[in-house]
């Protein structure tokens, strides 16, 4: 049955054919899939129709959230928004291999790292990006690995109430009075979200945490003078420019140490603009839950970091502060998809968890075994992304 039955419906594409209009019609492509689909394949006179339908399936990745879509598992994974059953099994999927060898051959597709070639598309192995984003993802993983290098990458990972806000606060704290102690100057520090409520959150809570650690004044008050901001305002408007910022490769922040909270919810191509910005000799630390939201855009790049095992430089929080008893054990057997690991009963009793120390011993960011999780291996690699 098909899910645009109606031929004047909006994701409708009415000049379709083939195997364009078959797979527009059940839902798994919009118009707009189609249209860039079949005006890339008329530039070239690519007339293949599983190539125009494997372009298709490209774009259709991005406005789904998928940087990349995997042709060997996409006919298990596609779905459609329709109230009635859909069995995308059935439709006509082309056979991998072909598919595969029919990509290789177009003027559309770059193939493997290596190619220099400029197309749109670049297959490796089974997966199709469209080349923007293997582009950022390589920048990514290659600026990210030099912060890794240089010990200069932290990120602080964990769920609500696991102390991320506490840890950050801290960290700043000893960074101010570490400088202190030598006579240099405080490092300036940047406090960025990607959205001004969440900006605004992290001042707050900041705040919140100065009044609450064991320091000094001098170190409190420029604790509380600490002001948070969007990614884009931290970034800077370029004039004449949607899609590039005042500060990058070219002209980089001043801040000493930038910290990003809600990090989850930061695309593949706002990342890339950031690290790109942040000076080789800055710290970068990124605070959130890869569990939690993640960025109406493609990439879910906090997911990807922590599953890279990138070392000393990450510390994922797993011991739960605002909660505890059968709230905690609850939240965690949802988290993991474990219901039988969930608390009986309706009304679980809730328990009580000691808060953290709130100053003293020398911190994970100085490059010390950190206490939680701490992961094993040195390098981050942004392949894994989010794939359809």
């Amino acid at each position: 049955m098909s899910a645009v039955a109606d031929p004047f419906e909006a994701r409708r594409a009415v000049s379709a054919t083939g195997l364009l209009q078959t797979f527009n019609e059940i839902g798994v492509l919009s118009a707009a899939d189609v249209h860039v689909a079949a005006r890339l394949a008329e530039l070239v006179g690519e007339d293949d129709e599983a190539v125009r339908l494997a372009l298709a399936l490209a774009v259709r990745g991005p406005r789904l959230g998928h940087v990349f879509v995997d042709l060997a598992t996409v006919r298990d994974r596609a779905a459609v928004e329709s109230d009635e059953p859909v069995d995308l099994s059935a439709l006509p999927w082309p056979e991998v291999g072909g598919w595969l060898r029919a990509l290789a051959g177009s003027e559309l597709v770059a193939v493997d790292e290596d190619d220099a070639r400029p197309r749109p598309l670049r297959l490796l192995g089974t997966r199709l990006y469209l080349d923007r984003y293997w582009r950022e993802e390589r920048s990514v993983a290659a600026d990210l690995n030099k912060l890794i290098a240089g010990g200069r990458l932290r990120v602080i990972a964990g769920g609500p109430g696991t102390g991320k806000t506490t840890t950050v606060a801290r960290m700043v704290a000893e960074l101010i009075e570490q400088a202190a102690t030598t006579s240099e100057r405080p490092p300036l520090v940047a406090l960025a979200a990607p959205t001004g409520k969440a900006a605004a959150r992290l001042q707050e809570a900041v705040h919140e945490e100065s009044a609450q650690l064991r320091i000094g004044e001098s170190v409190r008050k420029l604790l509380i003078a600490l002001r948070a901001s969007t990614l884009h305002r931290l970034l800077g408007w370029r004039p004449g420019s949607h899609s590039r910022f005042a500060h990058d490769r070219g002209n980089r922040l001043p801040h000493d140490v930038v910290i990003v909270d809600e990090t989850s919810m930061v695309s593949l191509t706002l990342m890339a603009r950031l690290v790109e910005a942040v000076r080789p000799d800055a710290r970068l630390v990124l605070v959130g839950d890869p569990g939690q939201l993640t960025s109406i855009e493609a990439g879910v790049v906090l997911g990807d970091i922590v599953a890279a095992d990138i070392g000393t430089g990450i510390v994922v929080l797993d011991r739960v502060h605002r909660f505890g008893g059968g709230i905690a054990a609850l939240a965690d057997a949802i988290r993991r998809g474990d219901p039988r690991s969930a608390p009986s009963g309706s009304c679980a009793r809730t328990g009580t968890v000691p808060t953290a120390s709130a100053s003293g011993h020398r911190g994970w960011w100085h490059g010390s075994e950190a206490s939680s999780r701490t992961s094993t291996s040195t390098s981050v690699t942004m392949s894994a992304g989010r794939c359809s």
